[in-house]
């Protein structure tokens, strides 16, 4: 008599539980709203750790004429209304700068040189914002000087722009 080995038997099929179709819809449609959700508000999270290369500075026109006693810089637009406090200026005479650092946009006098110069701010219409027609007066200039008024953007530390003037 010849042995017959064993057949393995087959286990029995366990029937797989299913998911009503209405529940992997709705887990599709969750998954979805917040990869978008995430998507939206991540570059918000990170901010702070981008470089600032990517600085949206606006912007802005000077053109300088001579006044009585000094010059007269026009600001004859700017792309995008800001806050005056967002903006710096320096001074720098002959390759030398003013001061230490930048000084804060802010109506009346800002910074005196060395030798009694003085550059003031005037915001026209008074609205705090560095707009079309303010005004940026350089008086009691040295004869024969060179003198550059800066314009920062402080959020980046990017530089506007620059005028430069030699005093007659």
């Amino acid at each position: 008599m010849a042995s017959q080995s064993p057949q393995p038997t087959e286990p029995p099929r366990e029937e797989r539980k299913r998911i009503p179709w209405i529940a992997r819809y709705t887990l599709i449609i969750v998954l979805i709203v917040a990869i978008i959700a995430i998507a939206y508000f991540l570059p918000y999270v990170f901010r702070p750790l981008l470089p600032t290369g990517d600085c949206r500075a606006p912007t802005v026109g000077l053109s300088a004429t001579p006044s009585f006693n000094g010059y007269r810089i026009d600001v004859l637009g700017v792309t995008e209304h800001k806050n005056l406090g967002l903006y710096g200026v320096s001074v720098i005479k002959d390759n030398l700068s003013w001061s230490s650092g930048l000084e804060i946009l802010s109506d009346g006098e800002l910074i005196i040189g060395p030798a009694g110069e003085h550059l003031n701010f005037t915001d026209m219409n008074g609205d705090g914002y560095l707009s079309r027609w303010d005004i940026f007066t350089l008086d009691s200039l040295t004869s024969g000087s060179q003198y550059e008024v800066v314009l920062f953007f402080t959020d980046c530390d990017h530089e506007i722009t620059r005028e430069i003037i030699i005093a007659p």
